[in-house]
């Protein structure tokens, strides 16, 4: 799992909001190297508040699984608290 910055993380976001169509390609070893560049953690404070962004992203044989989740003190919110942030 990488560490990215905010811009990074918004358009990587989008990147995979169609994943659900999906489908992976190669062996296990290909479908995990496929999960470690795409999952991603972000975590950050803006003005006392303690902001944690995830995706993750699992490959199976024949699908891409992809949870994506960003947390502000502990309440969960969506994209667009990110890039009210980055505008």
């Amino acid at each position: 799992m990488k560490n990215v910055t905010i811009s990074t993380f918004i358009t990587d976001w989008e990147f995979l909001k169609n994943s659900y169509f999906w489908t992976p390609r190669g062996n296990s070893s290909d479908r995990k190297r496929e999960e470690k560049r795409l999952s991603q953690k972000l975590i950050f404070s803006r003005n006392k508040h303690r902001i944690v962004a995830e995706i993750l992203v699992v490959c199976s044989c024949k699908n891409y699984y992809v949870t994506k989740t960003i947390f502000v003190d502990g309440i969960q919110k969506n994209i667009r608290y990110l890039k009210k942030l980055v505008s």
